[in-house]
């Protein structure tokens, strides 16, 4: 178990390591460390990450936009936030562009901006609270349940693996977040907000900047729940999710360094052994017609498949086999399967895919195809029949 090693070595022994801890492929979903990941947990603040989902898809799906103004109501300012939650320092009355709140929920966490998106976005708490639990229901997060959209409650629970289900979809969902938002350093603001009445607040990420390719994702904590640490990072074709949940300790400045350690020392074992392979464009591939009113057809790849997670030492082991028919007799349906293009590692089969007729081919004699021309006498490109080589 790779998570509690930075704790050990920086001689930490008062801090308890974290009860949850999951590392996937955030493209492959594939799991790559579990522990305690189905056991139900207070998500604390990584709730937001769902307030950001459903905003951001209200943006996208032109509900309003990011330059809309809010007027902050007196339950989303900060004086009626909890005691000890993080917060932007709204008051009541004041005017902020969707886009700040936005930032201010990703990078410093406010309660009371993720407040003013959801009253914004919904009308009322409850009509909001009701959307994120049906998005749960969607996305397949069978152990979560909220009841509020900053994640101050700890009545809300979750589990390791919903997390990572909201985190994947997140990404896929909003691909542009990332770099748009949570991977700013620094509070930033519009030209229409009033940056003098609010504080300009650093990201809680502290692993931005130190550990090559981290771009988020949340974190979050409360006395209940602990310290908890949701990151993420891209390296070329791979990106890794590493969750922490629940590191206990006495002293906060610890907790907020312990959380980032342990993140920290996942996404390295993570990279260090895993990456995401993909398997390249599909080869161009031509198939001679007998009797048919063109002499050949293009094969074309079916449904793409997503990539997969492979030992970083056997990326360059994989093995490509093109096996597809020699000739097809006409008449020849669009569709009509010809064959496959499949990959081996250690002849073990990781992906296949599909090939078909890219057209339609209706029969028609011809004089010539009573002397059984062969494949190259057509000018069909190489393709026919089965090839291997290695790819990357």
């Amino acid at each position: 178990m790779v998570a509690g090693l930075f704790l050990a070595a920086a001689g930490l022994a008062a801090l308890e390591g974290p009860e949850v801890v999951v590392v996937a492929d955030a493209v492959t979903g594939r799991v790559l460390m579990e522990k305690n990941g189905g056991v139900p947990a207070i998500p604390a603040s990584l709730t937001k990450l769902m307030t950001l989902y459903l905003v951001l898809s209200d943006v996208e799906a032109g509900r309003y936009g990011v330059d809309d103004l809010v007027l902050v109501p007196p339950e989303g300012a900060a004086a009626a936030m909890r005691a000890g939650s993080s917060t932007l320092g709204l008051q009541a009355g004041d005017r902020i562009s969707i886009e700040t709140l936005i930032r201010a929920t990703a990078v410093v966490s406010a309660g009371d901006a993720a407040w003013c998106l959801a009253l914004h976005s919904a009308g009322t708490m409850d009509a909001f609270v009701d959307r994120m639990n049906q998005m749960a229901i969607q996305l397949g997060m069978v152990g979560t349940h909220f009841v509020d959209p900053d994640g101050w409650s700890d009545l809300n629970r979750s589990t390791g693996r919903d997390l990572m289900r909201l985190a994947r979809a997140y990404l896929r969902d909003h691909p542009e977040a990332p770099g748009r938002y949570h991977v700013l350093r620094r509070m930033t603001y519009r030209t229409n907000d009033d940056p003098g009445r609010y504080p300009n607040e650093l990201n809680t990420n502290l692993l931005l900047g130190r550990v090559d390719g981290v771009d988020g994702l949340k974190t979050g904590r409360t006395p209940q729940a602990g310290f908890h640490f949701l990151a993420t990072a891209r390296r070329d074709d791979t990106r890794i999710l590493a969750l922490v949940l629940g590191i206990r300790s006495d002293d906060f400045g610890a907790g907020l360094r312990s959380r980032a350690d342990e993140a920290r020392a996942l996404l390295e074992w993570a990279f260090d052994g895993y990456a995401t392979w993909f398997p390249g464009r599909i080869p161009d591939i031509r198939i001679p017609v007998r009797h048919g009113a063109v002499l050949a057809v293009d094969a074309a790849g079916g449904a793409m498949i997503d990539g997969r997670t492979l030992p970083r030492d056997d990326i360059d082991e994989v093995v490509r086999i093109v096996d597809v028919v020699p000739v097809l007799e006409a008449p020849v349906r669009q569709g009509q399967r010809v064959g496959a293009i499949r990959w081996y590692l250690h002849g073990r089969t990781i992906m296949e895919i599909p090939m078909v007729s890219a057209e339609a081919v209706d029969r028609r004699w011809r004089l010539k195809d009573a002397f059984a021309l062969t494949s190259s006498r057509l000018g069909v490109c190489t393709g026919g029949g089965t090839a291997a080589d290695r790819t990357r």
